[in-house]
């Protein structure tokens, strides 16, 4: 196994819809197989993360979190993590194909009556407002899916059709 640390901001991309902000992961890792089918074995420390989305305009964390994984599987263990005011317990998994991303399911259970404020555009539809309970995104790099028991309240919805040739 080898000793691993990363700065996560610097693991970021700028076309990801989530960007690191700050955070440190520190953990071991031993991968065996062969370069094109890796297997993963290790534990993860996240400490101090911290990250932005364009719809959460609260930002997320300071959190800390531990990710254990095996396989092909990376388990993020529950953890408490701040969206702005609000705190929600966040679990998840991701399952890895030739060490990429193939799918993922992030588990979100707000904590108090305050609910999470998101801003998001689903197509014609802008919403602005704030949600609470339970839910489950997940999905492969190039698709997403949300479910689950979800409050939503003091929310603005505004419908219209959207001019794609002009830039917000």
């Amino acid at each position: 196994a080898s000793s691993l640390e990363a700065d996560l901001s610097a693991l970021s991309s700028e076309s990801s819809e989530i960007v690191f902000t700050d955070g440190i992961a520190r953990g071991q890792l031993r991968v065996v197989g062969s370069a094109d089918d890796p297997e993963f074995y290790g534990v993860f420390s996240i400490v101090g993360a911290a990250a932005e989305t364009p719809f959460l305009p609260q930002g997320v964390g300071p959190f800390d979190a531990a990710v254990v994984v095996e396989e092909r599987l990376a388990r993020i263990q529950p953890s408490n993590v701040p969206f702005g005011s609000a705190v929600a317990t966040v679990s998840g998994d991701i399952l890895l194909e030739g060490g990429s991303v193939e799918q993922y399911q992030v588990r979100l259970d707000t904590q108090d009556d305050e609910g999470i404020h998101i801003v998001r555009s689903f197509g014609a539809v802008d919403v602005d407002g704030f949600a609470r309970g339970s839910m489950v995104i997940g999905g492969t790099p190039v698709s997403t899916e949300v479910s689950g028991d979800i409050t939503v309240y003091r929310t603005q919805f505004a419908v219209g059709e959207r001019d794609e040739t002009t830039s917000a």
